[in-house]
């Protein structure tokens, strides 16, 4: 027999590839590691010099304004000295330059002075100067006092300058006099402004009217403090005179050296070139330092090892693996077979318990309008039957002295039915409601008397009130028959409990609650929130947990026969889910009932309630246009009308309501039925209506409004209503409020004076604010890119104001300012924004609003174009 071979031993090639694999693993991540760094890095060196310009260009842009402002400082000074016509007198000129306080407001500034021109001694065609007055006069301004400027060829140049263009005039840098003599002090520089007799027109008039200059001295470090904000230290800058940054030329500071961040930026500043050198510093940089490539490093090195380590490990155990994935596979297959199954089972059984759920529902529905019907109908006829008898009764006799018992009878169920179909509505929350924002503990405060005597002296009633009740968003009205039916509810079952009702005890409390998600999972119609709870808690007889399931259906009820309408429980279901909340009850047979009323809080204040007055019936003389498709309800509200003295014109319908008010007849109300037949409806009518005739006002009516003017049950804003059925006196005074009401918004809006701004601003995020700005303070306003545009706008509509900016894209703003205020057919006023200093003039009657500004600085000029454009009043009137 052969012995057996050995098994072949594993090619070199088997063992090394799960190394080859797991370095090359690691070389891809140490490579797209130090890409991703290398970006970061980029990126960061990017931002980081973004921010150094940024601050570069606002340093540049600050020294300008800087000098803008100094150089008004001495305009006012050259205007002070020519208002005076000659020298001013010392302590004046001491007391001018006080009050400028130049060290707190003008740094840089060491002082202001006057330097006359005179005829040197020695040669009569030369001239020089002399320094006659300098302020504030300390030790160091002292040095200056007749110092010949004149004589010195950079001031001197300077001074000719301004001689020879009447316009401000800056000289190089130079060492001023009052540094003393040595090497130490700040290098300095000097504005000067000419000084003439009288105006001259031309070069040769300034030379022979010039007798003396006002001049600014300045210390360039003093200048230069402060100008860099609450970050000083993040920049070193330099500024040199001239057009080329050389050492002689330097005017203060040394920037450091080494510095990888620097930047260079040229003013022109009152005649003279200076060059700002900026350098980034340690803590700039440090500022804005970032770790993310660092982070980006060391987790990419660690993720490159890792996923080494796991192709290594996954390249040795791939036959182990794939076994592995066979078996997974295999039991996944059985699983996913077993699981198709079990899926089609549930499916067909979720279809068959869900078309046993609908029919059952259906089942139930048509049980519900079964009994519905049935107790709507046995209680109608009840009421169809008290007032068909007595009406029978007074027609048989009329002159029968229990005519006026009779009709008294028949108002009287016409009432009941009224409340039974409220009672319907409520329940099926259509009811129409008016809510405002109450403290119900002062609507049980004003029932108290009443609920009292509901109950009777045999049942005790306690209240408890929460301190700091919160308020609520509901139907005063409403809430307070749910109140009483409650009670009454409550009274009749602990009259029922065995014993009698001599130790009857009902509790009504009123509590803050709070309800969280543990309790809306038990209770799926609530929503977690802030709520006001009200209880209504009883001694009676009890209920049944059957009983407890359908207390709240209409018409059922535990009374006797006789006793009761079963729509209490009901119309307090409806009620409370229609305001938002939701009702839960509490029962036990022999031990009593706990019913508890969920309102959601309102942060609203207290709606403060009108005292109930009497008020008499009033009628008037205005126009009403009646809108009614059933003819015995058109004929008997067009009667009431007339009986009030209010002219009536009567429609069957909308359309023929329409054609009316298309004729252009002049009338004050439309009184409309919201539910009418015809295809223009009650609410497209009342459109109509307010653009055929804009001064109409319009009252709906309706047993039942389809949510046409209701949101949720609430009325929508600005909507009247009045519910059928309605007394002659409900109707007086509903519409009598409605037209004096109208009429107090015509008079209101007919004092308003309308003010319309177009706003010009390329900037769209700009634009949008002094947009809203304005639609805030109450004015209408519409923008615009450009000066272009704005035209365009002006020829099409018309405005009253124009506000725009200077800066803009082609024409500028000032331009479209002197065009607009040069147009003879543009009335609008015209407002200049801006937010540096004007080079030229504002045209006659153009104001000035500067950048960055305040909604009462804006509030402030439409007030002023409004008082503008309110019209004179009528002398005849006076």
């Amino acid at each position: 027999m052969r012995p057996s071979s050995p098994p072949p031993a594993p090619r070199p090639s088997g063992r090394l590839l799960p190394l080859a694999l797991a370095l090359g693993t690691l070389c891809v991540g140490l490579a797209t590691t130090g890409l991703a760094w290398h970006s970061l890095r980029l990126a960061h060196d990017q931002q980081l010099r973004a921010e150094f310009d940024y601050r570069v260009r606002d340093l540049a842009l600050r020294i300008g304004p800087r000098m803008a402002t100094y150089e008004q400082v001495l305009r006012g000074a050259q205007a002070y000295v020519a208002a005076a016509d000659s020298l001013p007198q010392p302590g004046a000129f001491r007391t001018y330059v006080a009050t400028l306080q130049l060290r707190q407001y003008y740094p840089g500034i060491q002082g202001i002075g006057i330097a006359l021109l005179q005829p040197s001694v020695t040669d009569p065609a030369r001239q020089k100067s002399a320094v006659a007055m300098i302020e504030p006069l300390d030790l160091m301004n002292r040095r200056a006092l007749g110092f010949d400027m004149f004589g010195e060829p950079v001031r001197h140049a300077a001074m000719a300058r301004a001689r020879d263009t009447g316009a401000a005039a800056l000289t190089g840098q130079v060492r001023l006099v009052q540094e003393g003599p040595g090497g130490a002090g700040q290098p300095g520089f000097l504005m000067y402004l000419p000084l003439y007799r009288g105006a001259p027109a031309d070069e040769a008039g300034r030379r022979a009217a010039l007798y003396g200059w006002v001049y600014g001295a300045f210390r360039m470090h003093d200048f230069m403090a402060g100008l860099n904000g609450e970050r000083e230290a993040d920049l070193h800058v330099a500024l040199y005179d001239g057009t080329r940054a050389a050492a002689a030329c330097m005017l203060g500071c040394t920037p450091p050296p080494g510095s990888r961040l620097q930047a260079t930026q040229t003013l022109s500043i009152a005649g003279r070139t200076w060059i700002l050198q900026a350098h980034g510093t340690p803590v700039f940089e440090q500022r804005l330092a970032s770790r993310q490539a660092a982070w980006a490093g060391v987790v990419g090195i660690v993720i490159s090892l890792l996923s080494a380590t796991l192709v290594w490990l996954l390249a040795h155990g791939r036959a182990r693996a794939r076994q592995l994935v066979r078996r997974v596979t295999a039991a996944l297959q059985r699983s996913n077979s077993t699981l198709r199954s079990s899926a089609a089972r549930e499916a067909e059984r979720q279809r068959d318990l869900r078309d046993a759920q609908q029919a059952l529902h259906r089942a139930q529905k048509l049980e519900a309008v079964g009994k519905l019907t049935g107790g709507v109908a046995h209680d109608f006829n009840n009421v169809l039957q008290v007032i068909y008898g007595n009406v029978q009764a007074v027609a048989t006799n009329p002159r029968s002295p229990d005519t006026p018992r009779r009709l008294d009878g028949a108002l009287a169920a016409v009432e009941r039915g009224a409340r039974l179909s409220g009672q319907l509505l409520a329940f099926a929350r259509r009811q129409p409601l008016d809510p405002v924002v109450i403290n119900m503990a002062r609507v049980l405060r004003d029932i108290d008397d009443l609920l009292r005597r509901a109950l009777g002296d045999a049942i005790t009633l306690s209240t408890r009130v929460e301190p700091g009740l919160w308020n609520t968003l509901v139907d005063p009205n409403q809430l307070e028959n749910v109140i009483l039916n409650l009670a009454i509810n409550a009274r009749d079952a602990m009259r029922s409990r065995s014993g009698g009702p001599s130790n009857g005890q009902l509790t009504i409390e009123l509590l803050n609650c709070a309800l969280d998600e543990d309790y809306t999972t038990a209770v799926p119609e609530a929503v977690a929130g802030d709520y006001v709870l009200l209880a209504v808690s009883d001694n009676g007889s009890g209920m049944a947990p059957d009983v407890i399931e359908r207390v709240f259906e209409p018409f059922f009820t535990t009374k006797p026969e006789g006793e009761g309408t079963g729509l209490g429980l009901s119309m307090a279901y409806g009620f409370v889910r229609q305001t938002g909340g939701h009702i839960r009850v509490y029962s036990e047979v022999g031990v009593g009932t706990t019913l508890r009323l969920y309102f959601p809080r309102s942060s609203a204040p207290e709606v403060a309630q009108a005292a109930t007055s009497v008020q008499a019936v009033v009628g008037g003389d205005e126009c009403i246009l009646l809108a009614e498709d059933d003819d015995a309800v058109r004929d008997t509200v067009a009667a009431m009308l007339r009986s009030l003295h209010y002219r009536v014109i009567e429609t069957a319908g909308a359309e023929e309501a329409l054609q009316v008010l298309r004729s252009g007849a002049a009338v004050d109300l439309l009184f409309t039925d919201v539910i009418m037949p015809g295809a223009v409806r009650a609410t497209e009518l009342a459109d109509f209506a307010r653009q055929l005739r804009p001064g109409i006002a319009v009252l709906f009516t309706s047993g039942y409004t389809q949510e046409a003017v209701t949101q949720g049950g609430q009325l929508e804003a600005g909507v009247h209503l009045l519910s059928k059925p309605y007394r002659r006196d409900e109707l007086a005074r509903k519409v009598r409020a409605v037209l004096d009401e109208h009429d107090a918004h015509d008079r209101r809006t007919a004092d308003a004076v309308p003010i319309c701004v177009l706003v010009v601003e390329d900037n769209e995020d700009l634009r949008e604010l002094t947009c809203e700005m304005i639609a805030t303070l109450g004015y209408r306003a519409q923008g615009v890119g450009s000066a272009e545009a704005a035209l365009e706008a002006l020829d099409s509509s018309a405005y009253d104001a124009v506000f725009t900016d200077v800066e803009l894209p082609g024409i500028s703003g000032l331009e479209l300012a002197q065009r607009l205020a040069a147009d003879g057919e543009c009335d609008a006023a015209i407002v200049v924004v801006t937010g540096r200093a004007l080079g030229e003039p504002l045209p006659p009657g153009v104001r000035l609003l500067l950048k960055p500004y305040r909604i009462d600085a804006v509030e402030e000029i439409l007030m002023q174009i409004r008082m503008e454009r309110q019209p004179a009043p009528d002398p005849a009137e006076d």
